[in-house]
This record gives structure tokens, C-alpha cells and sequence, in this order.
């Protein structure tokens, strides 16, 4: 497997034009039998950093609170169950609530490297403390608005 992907960060490194391996990783992303979606999932980062992507250059674009529901909060407090109280949960703003009392959210970041319009690579980062944790969205399963990481809070 190692020696797979060693073989196909050559290939992609053997194409000097970092537009042109763009353009490759558009069109094997769209393809029915991806080449590369491998070698992203392998290493992630390493595959943001060679298709012409800084780390610097990625900042926090999402700060999301983590869903509280009624259950968790019940089960935390030692509540029974009353299924007014239930009724009146409010998702957004208990988990909103929280967030800030807690201090515990989830930060992300969209990046996308483009060519053109037309050709997009959307990359998704994970913070902590302030600094990229790691990339937990590439090309091949990240779509270019993002994915939804909880109860989005305003950044």
C-alpha cells in the first residue's frame, strides 16, 4: 500500500505545472474509478501542499456548537424525564448555550484551490487552539460549500 502511494505522488509530482495537476485531480475526482482519491485520504495534507495549497494560508472560516439535546442534558443533570420540558427544548439555542459555557466548539476551515471557475478543489481543516489540527476534508468527499459540523455559530 505504501509503495502504491509512494508510486502516486510521483506521478503527480512528475507533472511540474501545478495547474495541470489541478486539472488532473478535477477530472479524476468527477471519474467513476478515481486514481487519486487514495493518495488524498493517505495523506491528506500532503496532498493539499502539492496541489499548489499554503497551511498558512488557511484560516478559520466556522466556528459550530456541538448539538445538545434534551436527552444529554437530562441524563448530565440527574433529570427525569418531562415530555413538556421536551417539547420546549430549543436545539439551537441550548447548543449555543452550551458552547459558550463550556467553552467546547468545533472550529473549521474551507479552503478551496482554484483554477479557474470552474475548477474548484475544496480542502476542510480542523482547528484547535488557534492551529490547523488536520485536514478532514479533501476533493473527494468534501463538497465545495462545506459539511455541516453542528449548530453553526456566527466566527
Amino acid at each position: 500500500m505504501k509503495l502504491e502511494i509512494r508510486e502516486l505522488f510521483d506521478e503527480l509530482l512528475a507533472i511540474e505545472d501545478i495547474e495541470a495537476r489541478m486539472k488532473l485531480i478535477f477530472e479524476d475526482v468527477k471519474s467513476d474509478n478515481p486514481k487519486f482519491k487514495k493518495l488524498a485520504e493517505a495523506n491528506p495534507k500532503q496532498f493539499f501542499k502539492i496541489l499548489g495549497g499554503k497551511l498558512s494560508d488557511v484560516e478559520p472560516t466556522h466556528e459550530w456548537a456541538i448539538e445538545f439535546t434534551y436527552k444529554e442534558y437530562i441524563e448530565e443533570n440527574f433529570e427525569v424525564y418531562n415530555e413538556e420540558d421536551s417539547k420546549k427544548w430549543n436545539l439551537i439555542e441550548e447548543s449555543k448555550k452550551r458552547a459558550d459555557e463550556t467553552g467546547n466548539w468545533y472550529v473549521t476551515a474551507l479552503y478551496i484551490l482554484s483554477v479557474a471557475v470552474d475548477i474548484q478543489l475544496p480542502f476542510e481543516f480542523d482547528f484547535c487552539e488557534g492551529l490547523i489540527d488536520d485536514v478532514i476534508g479533501h476533493p473527494y468527499n468534501t463538497p465545495i460549500s462545506g459539511k455541516k459540523h453542528g449548530i453553526p455559530l456566527d466566527i
